[in-house]
């Protein structure tokens, strides 16, 4: 029996295939991650797997913080060397959409990506 979560699992299918996903997105988080061969990875993302029915109406409440509150927090848990990295984009999308096509992704970035040391 279909659930209201496989429209969702479709949807986000969907936006997986979307220019900036594919070239920018998975793109920095190959070059941040780096090489994995003979290493174990342990997948923590959110995507399309089962979420359970939690009644008919949810709330979702959603704060900034600043970047001086990530690296206080982080520094707070024992990480040092913090280090926040912009999004990058795949040669191959700057070759198949042109550069133009990526400035306001570039100037307004959706994610960011965070390393630190501990």
């Amino acid at each position: 029996m279909a659930t209201v979560f496989d429209n969702i699992a479709l949807q986000f299918q969907k936006l997986n295939k979307l220019p900036y996903r594919l070239y920018g997105e998975a793109y920095t988080y190959l070059n941040l991650i780096g090489d994995v061969a003979g290493k174990s990875i342990l997948d923590l993302a959110c995507g399309e797997g089962f979420i359970p029915d939690d009644g008919e109406s949810i709330s979702i409440d959603n704060y900034y913080l600043s970047q001086a509150t990530y690296e206080w927090a982080l520094m707070s848990a024992g990480f040092k060397e913090i280090r926040w990295h912009h999004p990058i984009v795949c040669p191959k999308g700057i070759e198949k959409f042109g550069s133009e096509f990526w400035q306001d992704y570039i100037d307004y970035p959706d994610m960011i990506g965070i390393t630190c040391l501990k």
